[in-house]
């Protein structure tokens, strides 16, 4: 660049795109002839460079371009250095915090390798690939990763053994580089029982599970003549808690017949898992003047479940139809 006035005590270089309106600032020199490097260009496109004079009093002059210099930025056609000490890291899913995933009946985890980046000041990053032979370079494009020393990939269901080399920014590539470890071997353990779905003791520990539907059997071939198994529900701190074995719910309309003393209600429970009457039953009257209790001891058999309906008051009832629902259970 030319020498600037000695009226100028300091000066801003500028570049901007061709085709772009702003300039940015590739750095600030004391004014006199100046020898400037500019970083980061892209490749292949044309730049526009200028000046910009400031007095001692920060009063900046003109921007001035400088004369035959839209150049054209070059591209690096050397390729970048290979990754060094490429090394495979032993440990497992749980300390790369990835989930681990289904492949055929085997179960796929990470694997991480670290390497030494090269030094080339415009490297952008890493390709990388799984290859099921060493000593051969790949074919083809890879998976591309920004820069980094350290990645993790997905083991495949076949021998394999990762690659990787480094990228610069015009899109030159170094020579591939890997190491002899099978990551078949080291990072495919065979599926457990609950990925098989084999039967097994599965132990869940913390956490949180939404069940939306659940159906527990004996077994049964179809769930029509399948009896309910037994379902506990209890803190660890129960030490003998009590089985649900049945429970059944519904909400029906009955009809007063009798205007005075009680009104027994029967509710048929035939085939609704009960292997005798229920333990215990509840009921709500749509009617604030009538209450209802269950009878456990006259009236209520495997097949029918009997509620006492009574006016709150005592007094005399108006017949006519009366929503209610209800709730039976049986404890094993």
């Amino acid at each position: 660049l030319p020498a600037m006035p000695t009226l100028g005590v300091a000066l801003n270089l500028l570049y901007k795109l061709q085709s772009g309106t702003n300039y940015l600032i590739a750095g600030q020199y004391t004014a006199g002839s100046i020898d400037a490097i500019i970083d980061d260009l892209t490749p292949g496109a044309y730049y526009t460079i200028a000046v910009q004079a400031f007095s001692a009093f920060g009063i900046g002059s003109t921007v001035r371009v400088v004369t035959g210099t839209d150049a054209l930025a070059p591209s690096n056609t050397t390729a970048p250095g290979v990754p060094s000490a490429f090394t495979h890291v032993a440990g497992n899913n749980s300390a790369y915090a990835r989930p681990p995933s289904m492949l055929g009946t085997l179960v796929g985890f990470s694997c991480r390798h670290n390497w030494t980046a090269p030094t080339d000041k415009d490297l952008v990053g890493y390709e990388w690939v799984t290859l099921g032979t060493t000593g051969t370079d790949p074919v083809g494009n890879g998976n591309f990763s920004p820069i980094n020393e350290a990645i993790s990939v997905l083991s495949g269901p076949v021998t394999s053994y990762l690659y990787v080399r480094s990228k610069n920014r015009s899109g030159v590539f170094s020579a591939w580089v890997t190491d002899s470890v099978n990551l078949n071997t080291s990072h495919l353990q065979p599926a457990g029982d609950m990925m098989l779905q084999s039967a097994g003791t599965v132990a869940i520990t913390g956490g949180t599970a939404a069940l939306t539907s659940v159906t527990i059997s004996d077994g049964s071939a179809t769930l029509a003549s399948a009896r309910a198994a037994s379902l506990i529900v209890a803190p660890a701190a129960a030490t003998s808690p009590r089985a649900q074995l049945a429970l059944y719910a519904g909400s029906e309309a009955f009809n007063f017949t009798v205007s005075s003393g009680s009104y027994d209600l029967d509710v048929d429970i035939t085939n609704r898992g009960f292997t005798a009457k229920p333990d215990w039953g509840l009921i709500q009257i749509y009617d604030t003047n009538y209450l209802g209790v269950y009878d456990f001891d006259n009236g209520s058999t495997i097949t029918v479940a009997r509620f006492v309906i009574y006016s709150r008051d005592g007094g005399t009832r108006t017949t006519g139809n009366r929503r209610y629902h209800f709730i039976l259970g049986k404890y094993t």
